[in-house]
């Protein structure tokens, strides 16, 4: 992912630096790694570059960010102080002056709240309420690494930045987290849901999210027109076939990490009676959501290649594992 899109920056910063591109080349010469705010400005230019519709101040601050961001990888030279979570862990974070400037709050904002219709109006947290959704968070981490090592590995390559934040309450759908395909790497998570295992499903959902967008970077998943709509059981309401797409993938990986736990749980005995009946209700939840979304898109969906091929090995994974009765 990083690699493609430094070319791309390459691209779009041609045209926007005064020196040309002989400065761009010498701006981009870097590896990397990208944060989630690298892949946001980058949207936020070239969304204009094809479409002509942003905002001409955000254009231009996402550029000389960009500038600046790059040549600063380049030059091994870190923008902010490591967090204390360690090399190996994500970095933790909110939406505070502690984390990002107000020019990248509102990036981060810009394109988690992308619904016109479902707006969220992220705000950030208090010192002790980061502090506490950290310590769930680790908890979280720690049973996921002890119950399913490779999505724990996984989940650390894909996911660089987890944001805690909270919605403004006035959105139709009750928020749990939300990923972009333009701040790949990041996740935002609701710091207001109750109960650790809902945050455990929250993390692989995310996770999941962003690892499909990094699978699905050179080639569409589905082929349908992007205005087309199917009925969606996770919002009741008809979605884009992406979406549906998206949904179907999240809940099989949810299942996976679901079973894995409660697998660990009766080897162990790690787990209370409720918190493991939770876990079972969570997981019963994803199986019957993988199998909504499935339907209508093996009725609905033109998928491509890959799209079919991601789609038929959760088919297969879910059929050997979970039976789906109907009464």
């Amino acid at each position: 992912m990083d690699a493609a899109v430094i070319d791309s920056i390459h691209q779009v910063l041609a045209d926007r630096l005064p020196e040309g591109r002989g400065r761009a080349a010498s701006v981009l010469g870097a590896q990397g790694p990208l944060r989630a705010l690298d892949y946001g400005a980058y949207f936020d230019v070239a969304v204009d570059k094809l479409n002509g519709v942003a905002d001409p101040d955000v254009v231009s601050d996402a550029a000389r960010y960009l500038t600046e961001r790059i040549g600063a990888i380049r030059d091994d030279d870190p923008v902010r102080p490591d967090d204390g979570t360690g090399t190996d862990q994500p970095r933790v974070t909110t939406l505070s002056a502690d984390y990002y400037t107000q020019a990248e709050i509102d990036r981060l904002k810009r394109w988690w709240d992308a619904e016109a219709d479902n707006g969220l109006d992220l705000t950030g947290l208090s010192a002790a309420d980061l502090a506490a959704a950290k310590r769930n968070l680790a908890h979280c981490l720690e049973l996921l690494e002890r119950c399913a090592p490779e999505l724990y590995g996984e989940t650390l390559e894909v996911l660089g930045e987890i944001v805690f934040a909270r919605p403004n309450g006035g959105q139709r759908l009750e928020l749990a987290g939300a990923s972009s395909f333009a701040l790949w790497g990041a996740a935002v998570i609701n710091a207001e849901i109750q109960g650790w295992p809902l945050q455990f499903q929250t993390l692989v959902h995310e996770a999941a999210h962003n690892l499909l967008f990094a699978v699905a970077r050179n080639e569409p998943l589905v082929l349908n027109d992007i205005e087309e709509r199917v009925f969606s059981p996770l919002r009741n309401e008809e979605r884009p076939i992406d979406g549906v797409y998206h949904a179907a993938f999240v809940s099989a990986r949810e299942c996976l990490a679901l079973d894995r736990l409660l697998c660990w749980h009766e080897e162990e005995d790690a787990l209370s009676a409720e918190e493991a009946e939770t876990v079972e209700l969570l997981l019963n939840g994803s199986a019957i959501a993988f199998w909504q979304c499935a339907q209508p898109l093996r009725s609905h969906a033109r998928l491509s290649p890959l799209g079919d091929a991601i789609l038929g090995e959760c088919e297969t994974y879910m059929s050997k594992n979970f039976v789906v009765e109907t009464n």
